[in-house]
């Protein structure tokens, strides 16, 4: 296997760990749907919120790992070419905006679930 191939390999990884952030936070907002598992979440909204975050953390530092060694593994000639750069970059900045932009939309719908009133803690 060439440094090139292997560079284009780990660009896949980071294209599977961008999509890895869309899976998660569709399934677990599918899980959210349940009523009673909403309801059970609510007393632990916080450690959730933190949960989701974590995990924009974690698959950001995977991104920007992959991509330090894709630019480790090109060429002079194809890592040199500033057009080749570019598009390289834009694709990283996509794929980290995808981990947040889901991330944050994520927080936003269980915010949403969380208010449901029907999960409100029984009063004291």
């Amino acid at each position: 296997m060439t440094r090139e191939a292997l560079a284009d390999r780990l660009v896949n990884y980071s294209d599977a760990a961008a999509a890895f952030s869309i899976v998660n936070a569709f399934g677990f907002l599918l899980a959210l749907a349940e009523t009673e598992i909403r309801c059970s979440l609510v007393s632990q909204a916080s450690l959730v919120y933190a949960g989701q975050l974590l995990t924009g953390f974690v698959l950001t530092a995977v991104v920007v790992a992959l991509r330090r060694l894709e630019l480790s593994l090109r060429s002079p000639v194809t890592g040199g070419d500033p057009t080749v750069r570019r598009v390289l970059h834009a694709f990283f900045v996509v794929r980290i905006s995808v981990v947040w932009v889901v991330v944050l939309l994520t927080l936003v719908f269980m915010r949403l679930a969380f208010s449901d009133p029907g999960c409100a803690p029984p009063a004291a």
